[in-house]
């Protein structure tokens, strides 16, 4: 499930004008020393607004699969973790971000380098409840 849904998250990301444009805004206006601060308000506003979805989201798919956060981490944190992976393979113009056919071991079908970056950050963060 990892392998296919971070493969499809990716290429959905990707290939939207919608986030590409709100990626090189937020990166212009997070890099100027007299950005306007109610842009940097309204792009914190909005990351925030997303990481809680996705720990919202995550919390929720967890418990279908039965799995928990180990002591010591927070959901909010795994959310925080895979946002930034995302956003930060997304926003790279190099192809070697883009890398889509990884073998894994024990896997039949290639993975992206997201997915191998998702399943560790879920491997870390996550234990199955017994």
């Amino acid at each position: 499930m990892i392998r296919t849904a971070s493969e499809v998250n990716f290429s959905e990301l990707d290939n939207s004008k919608g986030w590409n444009v709100y990626a090189a805004a937020a990166s212009a206006a997070m890099t100027q020393p007299a950005s306007d601060p109610e842009i940097v308000d309204a792009i914190r506003f909005g990351e925030e607004r997303l990481i809680s979805r996705y720990t919202d989201f995550f919390a929720h798919f967890a418990s279908i699969f039965r799995m928990r956060i180990r002591d010591g981490l927070n959901i909010e944190d795994f959310a925080v973790a895979v946002y930034a992976l995302n956003y930060g393979l997304s926003t790279q113009t190099s192809e070697k971000s883009r890398v889509v056919d990884i073998p894994v071991e024990g896997e039949s079908e290639p993975w992206t380098l997201l997915a191998i970056g998702f399943e560790a950050l879920v491997d870390r963060f996550f234990e199955r409840v017994e």
